[in-house]
């Protein structure tokens, strides 16, 4: 219930709409029950030979003293003015009871939707305050399920819950209270039965959490199975594997199948179980209460029928609160995942304002970094490296060597616990980190790209961008011969992950969302590894045009397009074994020449 709770504090900015449907549904109960007394007065007043007669009620008794304030102006003689008067003022407490229905239902859906999009809202910037640490140990179509799927069912649980929360115990209140006043005894009746109804309600609420766990889980494992099929669609063809990924999908979907039919089984189990139990209490009210009427003439007929209408009528709103429990334990099984999300620490604090602002980066000082994602292994391993204003720095080694995490680390995409990176003499640990990448550029490997125009594409770093930075962030990056044969040039729209261009013609649009932000750094991670040699030599180009306007660390298997660079490190193991110029590397005749030897097709003499 802790969970449930959560989620409702997500209600406050709202108040004011759930004030409207607390009131509305006071109301609601209130014409409820007198559209309810004025149909019992009708089953016994008018459908009887014992017409109401105001001369001879009991005052002392409840349903005669309700009759009495209710026809006390009315002539209940004439049996036709009573019908006329009960019609009329049936018809008047219905049209009040759904005016007040319809209030409560859109002030409460209002607030209902606009908690839901509050919580994704938090998620989603949650997302974009996460480390990148946390993203390795995840997976996508887990993340996506919380976001989409588990706080789906979470609006599923409110639709279903919060109506019945806010309405229900109001009217089950009303009825019970009008029960006690109409007849002590039998309400106490009923009171036999309720607490087994409690006990396997619970009971079956708490399998019901189990199950929806369960399912929640699975769902999140054949949305991974959807994504990666198509996102590697090309592969599956290339590889004949649809057959497989047929079999596959089949298998995790029949599995959710069964979770889901499981789960279904037994939230439906709690309906039948309910309406027994009411049945229960109906034969036993019969029994007692017809005795009462009958034998000790201690409840009248009128009284008999109002109590039958009031139970049978309580029946509904409880069930529904019974039902209330295990919807609330489905929804629960999602929150739970939610608020994981919502309470991980992995915090990366992008825009503290308590952190030091930047403006430029002249210079980045490793000082004795050690660095590990696990803590157990070491990714990068006393690293000791200065790299000063309009350098151009070249990483190169094995994959696995540590360049991309050396890479990462000056953007601050990792948490550093060992050793200094110095920005300027300042500690990066202390700037701001907006401030700082927004005087990074990034080109990755796999040149992602959004599902939007180039010209949006390109100005993603850097939103406020003008038509002629565009253009001369395009040309600087060799792009603008390509785009000018576009069908709609910088409107164009590239596709999803720039499916509608090649390979280097995403990489040279990358170059350009880079650049055009003005960096005082550009990295490369290995933008040219794998591109044809027309391509690379376009981006080749590309890189020159600008390379004397910032510092320049480009990750490089492909050591043709590094001989120019001022200091080239080589990494092994998380060490830098060779620190020096392509002149240099050659002379020391290690495993850089080897490198470039074995490249280049040269032979041990």
């Amino acid at each position: 219930m802790k969970v449930y709770l959560r989620l409702l504090s997500f209600v406050k900015p709202f108040k004011i709409f759930v004030f409207f449907s607390i009131i509305s549904s006071v109301l609601y109960v209130l014409t409820n029950g007198l559209s309810l007394w004025i149909i019992g007065s009708l089953l016994s007043s008018v459908m009887s030979d014992s017409i109401t007669n105001l001369q001879t009620i009991n005052p002392n008794s409840f349903t005669d003293r309700i009759n009495n304030f209710l026809f006390s102006y009315i002539n209940t003689n004439n049996r036709m003015d009573l019908l006329k008067f009960l019609s009329y003022s049936l018809l008047l407490s219905f049209f009040f009871k759904n005016i007040f229905f319809y209030i409560n239902n859109v002030s409460l859906s209002y607030a209902q939707n606009g908690i839901i999009a509050s919580i994704r809202n938090k998620i989603f910037i949650k997302y974009q305050n996460l480390s990148l640490n946390f993203f390795k140990n995840k997976k996508t179509s887990d993340l996506t399920s919380i976001l989409i799927h588990d706080v789906g069912i979470i609006k599923n649980t409110f639709n279903q819950t919060v109506q019945n929360l806010f309405n229900q115990p109001l009217n089950v209140l009303f009825f019970l209270i009008t029960l006690i006043l109409i007849n002590l005894q039998l309400t106490l009746i009923c009171f036999i039965v309720i607490p087994v109804s409690v006990f396997i309600t619970v009971k079956l609420s708490a399998s019901i959490r189990r199950k929806a766990m369960r399912s929640t889980k699975q769902t999140a494992k054949l949305m991974n199975v959807v994504i990666e099929n198509i996102s590697n669609v090309k592969i599956v063809k290339a590889f004949t594997s649809q057959l497989n990924q047929i079999k596959k999908f089949d298998k995790f979907n029949s599995n959710l199948f069964s979770k889901e039919f499981r789960l279904e089984s037994l939230r439906f189990l709690n309906t039948p179980i309910l309406d027994m139990m009411g049945a229960l209490i109906g034969a036993l009210l019969l029994l007692f209460g017809g005795k009462l009427v009958l034998v000790n003439q201690s409840l009248s007929p009128d009284g008999f029928i109002k109590f039958f209408t009031f139970l049978f009528a309580m029946f509904q709103p409880a069930k529904k609160i019974a039902n209330v429990n295990a919807e609330i334990n489905r929804g629960i099984s999602s929150a739970e995942r939610v608020f994981n999300i919502l309470d991980t620490t992995e915090i990366e604090e992008f825009d503290d304002n308590s952190k030091i602002e930047i403006d430029k980066i002249d210079k980045i000082d490793f000082k004795d970094v050690t660095f590990s994602y696990d803590k157990k292994v070491n990714v990068l391993k006393n690293i000791n490296v200065s790299i000063k204003k309009g350098d151009f720095i070249a990483l190169v080694g094995e994959s696995g060597s540590g360049k991309t995490t050396f890479s990462d680390l000056i953007m601050n995409f990792h948490h550093l616990e060992n050793g200094n990176i110095n920005i300027d003499d300042i500690d990066i640990r202390d700037i701001n980190v907006n401030s700082l990448r927004q005087k990074i550029g990034l080109v990755s490997q796999d040149s992602i790209l959004f599902n939007d125009t180039v010209s949006n594409n390109i100005k993603l770093g850097s939103p406020k961008s003008s038509d002629k930075d565009i253009y001369e962030s395009v040309k600087k990056a060799n792009a603008f011969e390509f785009i000018e044969k576009m069908s709609d040039k910088f409107d164009t729209n590239i596709g999803e992950k720039g499916i509608r261009i090649s390979g280097g013609q995403k990489q040279r649009l990358a170059i350009a969302r880079a650049i055009i932000k003005n960096p005082d750094i550009l990295i490369l991670d290995e933008a040219t590894s794998a591109l044809d040699s027309k391509s690379e030599k376009k981006i080749q180009e590309a890189i020159d045009s600008f390379s004397n306007e910032m510092t320049l660390i480009i990750i490089a298997h492909r050591l043709s397009t590094i001989k120019k660079a001022d200091k080239i490190l080589f990494f092994d193991n998380g060490e830098i074994i060779e620190n020096g110029t392509h002149e240099e590397l050659m002379k020391l005749n290690e495993k850089y020449k080897k490198l470039y030897d074995l490249q280049f097709g040269v032979k041990d003499e």
